[in-house]
């Protein structure tokens, strides 16, 4: 992205020039603080209802992933262990 100070520095041929190449300088400051800005400003939080879809996914495929494993004694001894 371009900085405000990135222009290139080409000859000036008037004082007009100068003073619209001043002003566009000025405008392309504020546009490129206004855009920070903005971006600082921006709520970046994810929907209740996603994140509760997201798991019952997850929990979902794990309990598949456990009941198409083969049985652990040692697994079912601590769930066993766990329970109490």
């Amino acid at each position: 992205m371009m900085s405000p100070m990135e222009f290139a520095p080409y000859p000036l041929a008037t004082m007009r020039h100068a003073a619209l190449r001043t002003s566009a300088e000025h405008r392309f400051a504020q546009i490129f603080e206004m855009r920070w800005v903005l971006i600082e400003q921006a709520e970046g939080t994810i929907p209740a209802p996603l994140i509760v879809l997201l798991g019952a996914w997850l929990t979902l495929i794990f309990a598949s992933f456990g009941g198409c494993a083969p049985r652990n004694p040692v697994v079912l001894a601590m769930l066993f262990i766990r329970h109490f």
